[in-house]
């Protein structure tokens, strides 16, 4: 029975408060209502379970690293050859080691390459024993060297050593020149080749007389 008395009388206090309510102006009536939903939106919109949602669903914020100077440098990665008058100079050098005397410490006399075709004079080592047989063997890493630019067509080596003519006077001179071309470069090996498959295969031509 109390709990009967209880609900009649909550009815009829909101009773109460609905009819004084219904009793204001129209106005204040629209106003009170507006204030209510926008009372609503705000608190959905602030409501403690999203909030926390939200900063739960932030990502941290990454800090960059600073990289240290001890990290080490990426290697440049090594250019390919290009058979330009200062690569082959260059090259040339550094494969025949030390330039014989009568060079006055100079290995290459000239060098004209182009895109097609290169032409290099130089000063031979000095021979041993077999002059045209050793002239011939160190030219194989100079036109395997040249042709490794796939652009070079032609390639020809023009030598120099000293000579002596028949009257007995010393100078310095071309003693041959070879001239090998794309296609006999294509049929050899220039680690196995000897002095006899380049002269086959390539265009040789002897300037001076070999013992």
């Amino acid at each position: 029975m109390a709990n009967k008395r209880r609900r009649n009388a909550t009815k009829g206090a909101v009773g109460k408060a609905w009819r004084w309510f219904r009793r204001l102006p129209t106005k204040v009536q629209v106003g009170a209502w507006i204030a209510l939903g926008l009372l609503l939106v705000v608190s959905a919109a602030t409501s403690p379970e999203e909030a926390s949602k939200d900063e739960g669903s932030q990502a941290p914020e990454q800090t960059p690293q600073a990289k240290t100077a001890d990290e080490p440098k990426p290697k440049p990665k090594p250019q390919p050859f290009r058979a330009t008058d200062a690569q082959v100079v260059a090259f040339f050098e550094d494969e025949m080691g030390d330039t014989p005397d009568f060079a006055n410490g100079k290995r290459v006399r000239g060098s004209s390459c182009n895109r097609i075709t290169c032409l290099v004079r130089y000063n031979a080592n000095e021979a041993v024993v077999n002059a045209e047989k050793e002239t011939l063997k160190d030219m194989r890493p100079l036109f395997e060297k040249v042709f490794s630019d796939k652009k070079i067509k032609t390639v020809k080596l023009l030598p120099y050593a000293e000579t002596t003519s028949v009257g007995g006077k010393s100078s310095v001179s071309p003693v041959m020149r070879v001239t090998c071309d794309r296609a006999a470069n294509d049929q050899i090996d220039w680690d196995a080749v000897d002095e006899n498959g380049i002269k086959t295969l390539c265009d040789y031509v002897p300037l001076v007389k070999f013992g």
